[in-house]
């Protein structure tokens, strides 16, 4: 239920001045004590009776208004503001107000509006309510328009492998979109009291399949909720409250999947995230560095912001950083979701117009790291019940939330809906794969940078599992990219990501060989480009050249033959002499960038050593190469 019914009755039933009528000023204060101690049907019938003495008491009207919120009776409330309003709008004009908040958390925004705009148009309107008036009014102009021009929204449930007869929800998502972990609401096995553990669910042939808990590291007999999925599936960031090592009364807790599958017992990850204040609903951004949350601490914009801290160059989180005035509202921001494209925010916010409470918006993140406009979602995805906790797929084009929808399979159940275009993210695939040595087959920790190829700057940088060399990295679908991975002793690798120029969906498995820096080992230089035909650079390609430079600088004592390779297009002299060339204008680079002459040589192969067939397109590319063997 919207919360906004609720901003005048908690100040309001603390202000009763009671009747004038002595009678029903005792019968007022009795229905109050009752009230107090949740005595609700006794309040009624006490105020019913304070009623018929004195109907013209506005007091009466929030008193009763208070008790049918606690039952949730909202139709109730507006049958008596409605009947008020009409016996002493004029005179008690605060009715109004009540009555439009009511409505608007209702649904109601038509009629919400037209009781809104009495009580400010009222001469015994308080100063002190017309801005919230106004910004009410503002929530019901944008509802009406949202509703009759709705956004598409098909929610499919996820099945009887995640959902249950308990509530399902918080959902967290891997990159590869086939492990699920939720937050399941139980029975306490200790007094049958309800509590938060985890739940993961594995999709197999497009089927979630039964969901198992966590395990007894992670899950506990008190509440873990609020979580984040690293891309990789590998590191989840939780919230839980009130344990023994907490700095505050909720923190962010980090575990990890170890190799056997299990998860490590969760650490408390410390300040200067955790405070003494209180901190949640973490999301892991796709390159592992920067983490968003949420917090009441002090600095910020309203009661709960949406803040970010990340990694520095000693490993550690840093100052957490307020999203600043286009995120957060001097109300509450939570359920911050940073998507994989790692420049799209999703969040919940009861601060700026929308249905009338929290409502979910889509944020972007320009190149100079400061926030664009938000987008409300849009109706029916919002709607006059509180929204929050959406999770949006690598794709772009599936969202996730927690629903108490009818037919479901109990409670609140999990589904996912296609995303409309104007909501969706920046598509998003992934290379995934393991690293090793190409003679011992031994995995490896490497480095792995992933570069844009069009400002040359880097994007993500980190390292394969030490144990077992396996990687997961996410590549946005709009630009072209070099992948460059390097380990001391050995040869780096080259690889591109041409995706600018087409659409993809796709996903990339790879595993990736890295051979000693030993004589007679090779590697193509896959980011070198020229022009069709021509031995004339392309920019693109001094990044890659770069790489090879700062390779042969930290390695003194190794030289280099660059050799020039074609298809078969063309006849075999014209194809032998324009390898070649493109071989000599690399050497030449690198002769000017430092590299001593003596230490290289350079040779046109033409078309005599094909890598692939020369009958495809996608061969005919792989034999147009560069590479270098180290003689």
């Amino acid at each position: 239920m919207k919360k906004i019914i609720i901003v005048f009755l908690v100040l309001l039933i603390n202000q009763i001045a009671f009747s004038q009528n002595g009678e029903a000023s005792e019968l007022i204060k009795s229905a109050k004590i009752n009230f107090q101690q949740k005595k609700y049907e006794n309040a009624i019938k006490v105020l019913n009776q304070a009623k018929k003495l004195d109907k013209y008491n506005i007091d009466i009207y929030f008193l009763y208004g208070e008790i049918y919120y606690e039952l949730n009776k909202m139709d109730e409330i507006i049958n008596l503001y409605t009947e008020a309003s009409k016996e002493i709008g004029d005179k008690e004009p605060i009715i109004f107000l009540m009555l439009g908040n009511t409505q608007i958390s209702n649904g109601d925004y038509v009629n919400a509006e037209i009781n809104l705009n009495k009580y400010l148009l009222n001469k015994n309107a308080e100063q002190r309510y017309l801005q919230h008036v106004k910004h009410d009014i503002e929530v019901c102009k944008f509802a009406i328009n949202a509703k009759n021009n709705p956004v598409p929204f098909n929610p499919e449930n996820l099945g009887a492998g995640v959902n249950s007869k308990y509530d399902e929800y918080l959902p967290a998502l891997n990159a590869e979109e086939n492990t699920l972990v939720f937050t399941r609401k139980l029975p306490s096995s200790i007094d049958g009291s309800e509590q938060e553990d985890f739940y993961i669910s594995n999709k197999n042939d497009k089927i979630w399949q039964n969901s198992k808990a966590i395990g007894n590291n992670v899950n506990t007999d008190n509440n873990e909720g609020a979580q984040s999925l690293s891309a990789d599936g590998k590191y989840l960031f939780f919230t839980a409250c009130n344990r023994p090592d907490g700095l505050g009364g909720c923190d962010i807790y980090l575990t990890k999947k170890g190799d056997n599958g299990s998860w490590t017992k969760p650490i408390n990850i410390g300040e200067p995230i955790n405070t003494e204040d209180w901190e949640s609903q973490p999301s892991i951004s796709p390159d592992s560095k920067t983490l968003y949350f949420t917090s009441n601490r002090k600095g910020g914009k309203g009661k709960l912001d949406i803040w970010k801290s990340t990694i520095g160059k000693d490993g550690k989180f840093g100052s957490p950083i307020n999203l600043g005035d286009s995120v957060n509202t001097k109300d509450n921001e939570i359920s911050p979701f940073i998507h994989v494209d790692n420049k799209t925010l999703y969040f919940s916010s009861d601060g700026k117009i929308g249905m009338g409470g929290f409502d979910l918006y889509k944020i972007n993140k320009s190149s100079d790291s400061t926030w664009g406009s938000p987008l409300n979602l849009g109706y029916p995805i919002n709607t006059n019940t509180d929204e929050n906790s959406l999770i949006v797929n690598a794709q772009g084009n599936i969202a996730y939330y927690a629903s108490n929808r009818e037919n479901g399979y109990g409670g609140i159940d999990l589904y996912k809906f296609e995303l409309y275009k104007e909501a969706q993210p920046q598509s998003v695939t992934y290379f995934k794969g393991k690293i090793f040595d190409e003679k011992t087959k031994l995995p490896l920790n490497a480095k792995f940078e992933l570069i844009d190829l069009d400002n040359d700057t880097v994007l993500i940088e980190a390292y394969s599992n030490k144990k077992t060399g396996e990687f997961l990295i996410c590549i946005p679908t709009d630009k072209n990219y070099m992948l460059n991975v390097n380990k001391e002793q050995y040869i780096f690798y080259s690889d591109n990501f041409l995706l600018k120029s087409e659409k993809q969906s796709k996903h990339f498995i790879k595993d990736i060989p890295l051979s000693k820096i030993e004589k007679g080992n090779k590697l193509v230089l896959k980011n070198i480009f020229f022009d069709t035909d021509s031995y004339n650079l392309k920019e693109e390609s001094k990044i890659e050249l770069r790489k090879l430079i700062n390779f042969l600088i930290d390695n003194q004592g190794i030289n280099i033959e660059i050799g020039g390779h074609t298809d078969n297009v063309g006849n075999d002299v014209h194809n032998f002499e324009l390898s070649e060339n493109r071989a000599k204008t690399v050497k030449s680079y690198l002769v000017l960038n430092k590299i001593s002459e003596n230490r290289l040589t350079y040779k046109g192969y033409g078309e005599t050593q094909p890598i692939a067939t020369n009958e495809t397109e996608e061969g005919k590319s792989q034999n147009r190469r560069t590479e270098f063997i180290i003689k």
